[in-house]
């Protein structure tokens, strides 16, 4: 677990090993000693037994692991837990596999194909992206740490620049904070002329985000067509839609009215949306009311359903979830099972984009807003607003959804004389902007401290955390405009 949130990240790892009921903890002594004292409160951690790596088990037999089938199951894969309680997905060798070779094909890779993976291996995408899938090709993938590049992201494409790498990737956040930080000087020192693919996904990918990241970079010899917005979930192993090799990403505007309505308009002055292409090869998507089960015809929002070789066999000791959300059938179409993703997405001339998460909707007077809708608008009311934390979400009144905005504080607003003025300053340009996007005004905005808004260990803002953390008092918050109390005043 991190340091900056110990007791938060033991609390995680001791829900995941209680649920899996797992058998041992394998770690380092360096790392067991230094968590000991902290361990009282991750039962589950403290009575497995530890294996060290950095310690001989001369006194263990070795013995033949048996060959595994391609129906065994191979691992539990955590579900990030930005919009509920992390689950266990049963991912078979079989199902593994069969996504690497959809990126495979994808990316058109072999074993001369060089990758460079800062990605947490604890998550899907590093994973199978940053691992699996060099050790399937025999080809070559130099690891990183995440924490290095977070702090610094120009050792990123440093290392990609002077190793010619022609695969690598990462969450939205990464390639906008890459644009924001990397100096002119550093920019002089890079050649990104042989990246043939910078695959985006994990999070809401922003076109506000692409245009900026290729544009910082063209003069490095970034080209538009290598940028590859993609859409997946642990659910369905990783992958299931992708762009197509050397197009550029699809960029288009909606209606933002329209959207909330469940129809993609298009207009000229709406909101862009970034396309994540079309499913993958062996992997099926369809568009389904979640209601009635039918599908929606092209245009209309619904929700995200997948098949295919790389969907998972369900959650861990969860039947009931796994018959509901892995074994769902389309009305009129018996004999398929689908995967319910829980994401609200729309095709539109056979491009998938993806609306939002169904969890994540807002519903004021009727209308449907998302999220991430919200927190883009946000981010970009303000320049130093760009790479910080934000979290959107609804609350009930007792008469009607309200929208609340939570905005991590800028490092250089603490630290600033006039810092009462400038979060003033910031708080009305949040409010400006989401009303004149959305036609509704926020009930509520909350600056918190730097790091105050609860992530999940693959960066996810967690949403629903971050609303009960609000209500029970406990949220570090540094400024809170409330409109009820601004109107009585």
């Amino acid at each position: 677990p991190s340091p900056r949130r110990r007791a938060e990240g033991l609390a995680a790892l001791e829900r995941v090993a209680a649920d899996a009921d797992i058998a041992a903890v394998f770690s380092t002594t360096e790392l067991a000693r230094t968590l000991r004292p902290a361990l009282r409160a991750a039962p589950t951690l403290l009575r497995r037994p530890w294996l060290f790596a950095d310690e001989p088990h001369s006194g263990v037999p070795a013995r033949q692991l048996p060959d595994p089938e391609p129906t065994d199951l191979a691992y539990l894969q955590y579900t990030s837990g930005s919009t509920s309680t992390p689950r266990g997905v049963m991912l078979s060798h079989a199902q593994v596999v069969a996504n690497v070779v959809v990126q495979r094909d994808r990316w058109s890779m072999d074993a001369t194909t060089t990758m460079y993976s800062w990605l947490p291996p604890w998550h899907d995408m590093g994973l199978i992206s940053g691992l699996f899938t060099g050790l399937q090709l025999g080809s070559t993938t130099h690891l990183a740490p995440p924490t290095a590049i977070a702090r610094r992201p120009y050792h990123w494409l440093r290392a990609v620049s002077d190793l010619g790498i022609r695969i690598t990737g990462g969450p939205d956040f990464m390639y906008r904070m890459a644009a924001a930080r990397i100096t002119d000087d550093e920019l002089a020192t890079l050649d990104l002329s042989r990246l043939e693919h910078a695959f985006c996904g994990a999070e809401p990918v922003r076109a506000s985000t692409l245009e900026a990241f290729a544009e910082r970079f063209a003069p490095a010899g970034l080209r538009l067509g290598a940028l590859r917005p993609c859409y997946g979930l642990a659910e369905a192993t990783l992958l299931v839609s992708a762009g197509p090799q050397g197009e550029e990403p699809v960029v288009r505007a909606f209606d933002r009215a329209a959207l909330g309505r469940g129809k993609a308009v298009p207009a000229a002055d709406g909101a862009p949306m970034v396309g994540c292409g079309a499913a993958t090869h062996g992997q099926h998507v369809a568009i389904v009311d979640p209601d009635t089960h039918r599908r929606v015809p092209d245009g209309r929002v619904g929700e995200l359903w997948t098949a295919g070789p790389s969907n998972g066999l369900g959650y861990w000791r969860r039947p009931a979830a796994t018959e509901q959300l892995f074994r769902a059938t389309i009305e009129g179409e018996p004999g398929t099972p689908w995967l319910c993703t829980g994401d609200l997405a729309f095709v539109d001339d056979g491009v998938i984009f993806i609306a939002g998460r169904s969890k994540d909707v807002v519903i004021v007077n009727g209308v449907n807003l998302h999220a991430p809708d919200i927190e883009l608008v946000a981010q970009e009311s303000d320049p130093r607003l760009l790479t910080r934390a934000t979290a959107a979400f609804g609350i009930d009144d007792g008469g009607a959804e309200r929208i609340v905005v939570v905005i991590e504080t800028p490092t250089d607003l603490a630290a600033d004389a006039d810092a009462d003025a400038d979060a003033d300053a910031i708080i009305a340009a949040v409010r400006r902007a989401v009303g004149q996007a959305f036609d509704v005004m926020p009930h509520r905005i909350v600056l918190t401290e730097s790091g105050g808004i609860p992530k999940t260990t693959s960066g996810k803002v967690q949403r629903s955390r971050t609303r009960a953390l609000l209500a029970a008092g406990t949220l570090p918050v540094t400024r809170d405009w409330n409109a009820t109390r601004a109107s009585t005043a």
